[in-house]
């Protein structure tokens, strides 16, 4: 093991034979090691924080001679190896990053699986590239040639995880001024000014494909079964379920008003107004959805949660609420990430009863089919769907909508004979 020593203020400072502090206050140590790659070569490094961390800081560098070159290396040169490196010791040690900015502090779950995504990309042909040169269509590209130790494809839901956490790698590279945000290749630029247009929906699960699920996650919840039944009969998005509290549904009036959204983002939830200025919207509850939500109403209370969506009930553990006795946290609605796995687990095995793969999103698409199905005007559809305008409906169910207007033409011929 190398060495570590007290990093002391020079002769003829004020401090002169003390350790040295940052301006946090930290403790500075002066770290040696000998660099495995060119024997007889020692390296160092500075590092504030406290000892014990200092120590396994030293224990970091040394393993991975990867690791001092990300320390000693130009930002504009950084490769996608360097910069994982500094990304992990930034959520390991929750102390400022190698460069000395300020890091974005993670709780230990979210550290773990950002770990073992970045050990999936540990010397892959990803981690030669430059930050500065890597096009979302090389990620892309990557992401779909990755495989696991035996050779296997991964899941899907273990691939989208990737993706999730390559997004948290490279908002590292954006905060330490790597790349520009515009630059980002997690994230997916627009070209035009204008707004993209809507990609056509073909197909939604029908009724019996959602009941073969229903089926199958009654199983293992049965409130898993009535949180889907409300996607498929409401076309909520997923973050309007996760943000819906008891006091925005009335039973009485039969009408679900959307004012809050969740979205979590490096494991931290934060709840917000909807998408848009369309999505704060007014929803009626048909009579298949309501004894779905009157369960889940009364298992919230129960549970004394403010929120529809309850999962099993733990309370909140975000920073802002362990001040707070155990007893008086909010118990906060089912996590997304917790959702998705239960549902891709059950549709995934729908898929031996020959269901085609679907998500929460692609339920909201058979709520928008079943109302044109019905004759609803793209207006009334756009407004409870919460779009903006009903060009969207047009441009994305186009082919859904029914051409057969023989009804509306006889209502129109009846209106026209009662004038005289």
């Amino acid at each position: 093991m190398g060495a570590i020593a007290k990093l002391k203020y020079p002769k003829g400072h004020r401090n002169s034979g003390q350790q040295r502090r940052n301006a946090k206050g930290q403790l500075g140590w002066h770290l040696r090691w000998l660099d495995e790659t060119s024997p007889g070569k020692r390296l160092s490094a500075t590092f504030y924080g406290s000892q014990g961390s200092a120590e396994q800081y030293l224990e970091s560098l040394e393993a991975s001679p990867l690791a001092y070159k990300a320390l000693t290396s130009g930002f504009r040169s950084l490769t996608v190896g360097e910069l994982r490196v500094r990304a992990l010791a930034a959520h390991k040690w929750a102390e400022p990053p190698m460069d000395g900015t300020e890091g974005v502090l993670r709780r230990p779950s979210t550290y773990a699986k950002f770990k073992s995504m970045m050990a999936m990309v540990a010397n892959s042909p990803l981690d030669t590239l430059l930050v500065r040169t890597l096009s979302s269509q090389k990620l892309t590209q990557f992401v779909n040639s990755v495989t696991l130790k035996d050779g296997s494809k991964p899941s899907q839901n273990t691939l989208q995880t990737l993706e999730g956490q390559l997004s948290v790698l490279f908002a590292y590279a954006v905060d330490w001024g790597v790349i520009l945000q515009r630059d980002n290749p997690t994230v997916k630029s627009v070209t035009s000014k204008r707004a993209t247009k809507a990609k056509p929906v073909t197909w939604a699960p029908s009724l019996n494909d959602v009941q073969i699920v229903a089926d199958i996650m009654d199983k293992v919840n049965d409130y898993y079964t009535s949180m889907l039944w409300v996607f498929y009969f409401t076309g909520m998005r997923c973050e309007e379920v996760m943000g819906l509290k008891l006091e925005n549904v009335d039973l009485d009036r039969s009408s679900i008003t959307i004012v809050n959204a969740v979205t979590v983002s490096g494991g931290v939830r934060q709840e917000g107004v909807p998408k848009s200025e369309a999505s704060s919207r007014t929803i009626p509850i048909v009579k298949q959805c309501r004894p779905h939500l009157e369960f889940l109403i009364d298992r919230a209370k129960a549970k004394k949660s403010e929120y529809v969506f309850v999962g099993e009930g733990r309370p909140s553990r975000l920073p802002s609420e362990m001040v707070k006795k155990p007893s008086k946290r909010t118990i906060h609605a089912i996590s997304y990430s917790t959702w998705r796995k239960a549902l891709s687990v059950a549709v995934t095995e729908a898929g031996l009863q020959g269901v085609k793969y679907f998500t929460s999103h692609i339920l909201r698409h058979s709520a928008i089919i079943q109302l044109l199905r019905a004759g609803y005007s793209t207006s009334e559809v756009a407004s409870f769907a919460g779009h903006g305008s009903e060009k969207m409906v047009r441009t994305a169910y186009a082919g859904l909508i029914p051409n057969d207007l023989t009804p509306q033409a006889d209502e129109m011929s009846r209106r026209l004979d009662s004038l005289g």
